[in-house]
């Protein structure tokens, strides 16, 4: 029997190694379970704990008792539904379709893409749910199928059904890696852009140039990806001697908003209106960063209505890598100055390699890998 090493109560790293040993065909069909004095030496936690743990299994049907022997229970490869292979991950999204032609770009996609393509290269078979597709219940059915593993990608989470995805996947005992940080669940592991280091090497660069008035051209809000360029950003003017300012803006245009004239022009107005005390003041921005590269031609034209001409009279960086897909460039072409690649594709890749380390019990990945960014110019391209 191998051990293979759990942060649980002791209780709980019995009914979770059996699991495993059941799940891994360490014990198969009708197998006696060794006793509990050979389980407790193996996983050096005492012999009632091991009885209490086993009880536990029997009641969920797991085990059976017969003759004071324990036993795999046959009902355990004879369930309702069908049971995934050993090899078989599950990969929750909402791209399903799309997610390979994505591959190396700035989008979400591409994480999903990264996903695939290293889990093919490792041997591992992967399923591809479109979570938007699916209700809470038909969410879990599916984890029900016993997979290996499961990767759950922040587009899933923002859906109705794959709001209790990670709860349900615990609950089942499935090891579990995402894209995001998730508060109810501090021991999720997880692949992440370094959110800190890409914005405080952006702000840095505008400040290597010389300029002081930089400002973030959206709001600080409670979701870690926000919190985490700001704190790159106050990092760098800090060190640059500078005072940080407060964001400013609000979220102009929602994702599912057609990208149009109407809703360009709209979205330049509101830009417009966030912009007029800054402009208006005695010392105005001299950098705008916004949330993404899509953005950059919104504030550009809302910047023409105060006169200035970005490049010259004002300066603004983009995030994301995504300016040679901006939806506007028919109406404004106007490019970030600078933008940070996050290297979602690598984010995928990381994310399958740390999902096969917790399936095949290695710790040897922290809780949380950071992917490194890099800057951009596109004008340099």
């Amino acid at each position: 029997m191998r051990d293979s090493g759990h942060r649980r109560s002791p209780r709980e790293q019995v009914i979770k190694q059996v699991r495993t040993w059941i799940k891994t065909g360490e014990f198969t069909r009708g197998m006696m379970i060794p006793g509990e004095d050979e389980i407790s030496q193996t996983l050096k936690v005492s012999r009632g704990t091991v009885r209490s743990g086993l009880e536990i299994l029997e009641e969920e049907g797991l085990i059976l008792k017969r003759n004071r022997r324990r036993y795999v229970a046959d009902s355990v490869f004879r369930s309702d539904g069908p049971v995934l292979a050993r090899n078989t991950m599950l990969l929750f999204g909402v791209y399903a379709d799309s997610g390979t032609a994505f591959k190396g770009t700035g989008f979400l996609q591409a994480v999903q893409a990264g996903v695939i393509e290293r889990l093919s290269e490792l041997g591992k078979h992967v399923i591809n749910i479109n979570a938007d597709k699916l209700t809470g219940e038909e969410i879990i059915n599916t984890l029900r199928l016993s997979p290996a593993g499961v990767v759950a990608l922040q587009g899933a989470r923002q859906t109705p059904g794959g709001a209790g995805l990670i709860g349900e996947a615990a609950r089942l005992d499935l090891p579990v890696v995402a894209d995001y940080v998730d508060d109810r669940y501090p021991d999720l592991p997880c692949v992440l852009p370094d959110q800190v280091r890409g914005n405080y090497e952006l702000t840095r660069l505008f400040v290597s140039r010389g300029f002081k008035r930089i400002i973030c051209f959206y709001q600080e809000e409670p979701i870690y990806w926000v919190k985490a360029r700001f704190e790159g950003y106050r990092k760098a003017m800090r060190e640059a001697g500078l005072v940080p300012s407060p964001g400013i803006g609000v979220r102009i245009v929602p994702h599912d908003f057609p990208r149009t004239r109407e809703v360009f022009d709209l979205a330049v107005r509101i830009a417009a209106g966030e912009l007029v005390r800054h402009m208006t003041s005695s010392e105005p921005p001299e950098v705008l960063m916004a949330s993404s590269d899509w953005m950059v031609p919104v504030i550009a034209s809302a910047c023409r209505m105060f006169g200035k001409e970005p490049g010259r009279d004002i300066h603004i960086a983009g995030f994301d890598n995504r300016f040679d897909s901006n939806p506007w460039k028919e109406i404004d072409d106007t490019l970030p100055e600078a933008t940070v690649e996050k290297h979602n594709t690598r984010i995928g890749q990381e994310l399958a390699d740390l999902l096969v380390a917790r399936i095949d019990g290695r710790e040897t990945h922290p809780l949380c890998t950071m992917v490194q960014p890099e800057l951009i110019i596109p004008h340099q391209l």
